[in-house]
């Protein structure tokens, strides 16, 4: 039987690698057809691109400039990954994004969302925003849009165009629900202001373009919640179906919590180990078919998938490609004598690459970063307890080049590129917009 595929895509940094390697495992281990499955995973920083590759049925992707320290926050970084995301879809296969930290509960879930896509004909189905009044959501007339799925865990129907979808967030610009229509949309009352966070876009795709959806009910662990029954509220659980069954549950905070390394984690992931223990020893609870009614629709995402090969194989070939750098020649022999070392320790990444690594020591006072300028920019990071460290940038040879740099010393920092020419104090606890040019090292202002 040919099964249609289904397309999972997921973001992650290096600190959320154990939540998503484990929401891979489960998806796996629970679905009636792993072989349909692939994961496309949108990383934020080249670690979790490089360490991720070994994942079974993935590619990863390295999101361009989706790292804090280039101006990303949580969310703005996890809305660019979303949009990389879907610029995937409408290829013929079913998609579906989720959060790395979440887990499918059901047997079967694979079956399930191809019967309510390609049998039901639904546009999207997936997890919704806590109702007004809730643990998080709380009194407050500036809310989330309700009852509409979200990208927390949202499956996309292939009979949908997707690639128009934006996902950034806009806080602090809220949308003041003024009328009836925009109530219907947003599933807010009047008066109300939608938070635009991640995929705040939506309610309004989705109205516009006449998609149907169905947004499962966010349950809570001291109400109506089973995997997660009694633990914190923080969590959440999704049910489907009339017998409700448990389907996804989601830990939440995966960025401020160690995977499994504190004690909401800990318990969120007991539960879920004893639920998975049991539920994987079950019948499955739905079975896909193709069948004569759904033939049309298996037809139309055939010939889709054949369209859009060429588009799909020229994204992969382009996207994500981690930016090359050359690292510094760095070795552990001491400095030179007439060089000075300074007090404490010293950190330097550049773009995220090691370029003096922490317990190098003695720490000269005259450092030496080497890469090739480019005018795409550089970032440099340097973290440590030293103060009053040089460092050496590579000297104009041609055109001018820019980076950023971010001091989290426990001083000032000197940027200098060639002797005898205009050199830059740099105060620590802040980033700088730098340029290198014939005279020398500026700040942009």
């Amino acid at each position: 039987m040919n099964v249609p595929v289904i397309h999972v895509h997921s973001q992650s940094d290096k600190g959320t690698i154990g939540y998503v390697t484990f929401m891979w495992e489960s998806m796996r281990m629970l679905a009636n057809h792993p072989e349909a499955l692939k994961l496309s995973l949108h990383c934020i920083g080249p670690t979790a691109t490089e360490r991720l590759k070994e994942l079974p049925q993935s590619r990863t992707y390295y999101v361009p400039n989706a790292e804090r320290d280039k101006g990303m926050s949580g969310s703005t970084a996890h809305g660019a990954c979303v949009e990389h995301a879907v610029q995937m879809t409408d290829d013929g296969d079913i998609h579906i994004i989720v959060d790395s930290d979440t887990v499918v509960m059901a047997k079967g879930w694979d079956d399930y969302i191809r019967c309510e896509l390609l049998d039901k004909h639904i546009g999207t189905v997936g997890t919704t925003y806590e109702d007004l009044g809730g643990f998080t959501s709380g009194g407050g007339n500036v809310q989330t849009y309700k009852g509409i799925p979200n990208v927390v865990w949202m499956a996309l129907s292939p009979a949908h165009r997707w690639r128009d979808l934006r996902t950034m967030p806009a806080k602090g610009d809220d949308i003041h629900v003024t009328n009836e229509g925009q109530a219907k949309v947003y599933g807010l009352p009047v008066g109300y202001h939608v938070l635009r966070d991640v995929a705040w876009q939506i309610p309004e795709y989705l109205a516009s373009r006449g998609i149907t959806y169905v947004g499962w009910k966010q349950l809570k662990p001291t109400k109506d919640a089973k995997v997660l029954k009694g633990l914190s509220d923080y969590h959440e659980e999704y049910h489907v179906t009339v017998d409700d069954v448990p389907f996804v549950v989601h830990h939440r905070g995966s960025m401020r919590h160690v995977y499994r390394g504190d004690r909401i984690s800990q318990s969120f992931y007991a539960a879920v180990d004893k639920w998975l223990l049991e539920e994987k020893e079950r019948p499955t609870r739905w079975q896909w078919q193709p069948t004569a009614e759904n033939a049309g629709v298996l037809q139309a995402m055939q010939g889709t998938k054949e369209q859009a090969a060429p588009r799909l194989a020229e994204f992969e070939r382009l996207a994500g490609q981690i930016p090359a750098y050359v690292p510094a020649n760095i070795d552990n022999t001491p400095p030179p004598s007439n060089v000075p070392n300074v007090a404490g320790w010293l950190k330097a990444t550049l773009d995220d690459k090691g370029v003096f690594g922490r317990y190098t020591q003695p720490v000269p006072g005259i450092i030496d970063i080497a890469f090739t300028p480019d005018m795409a920019g550089k970032h440099l990071r340097l973290e440590g307890t030293v103060s009053g460290v040089c460092v050496t940038l590579p000297p104009v040879t041609g055109r001018p080049h820019w980076m950023t740099v971010r001091n989290m010393t426990a001083g000032h920092v000197i940027l200098k590129a060639s002797p005898g020419i205009r050199e830059l104090q740099v105060p620590n606890n802040v980033c700088w917009q730098i340029l290198v040019d014939v005279d020398g090292v500026v700040r942009v202002e």
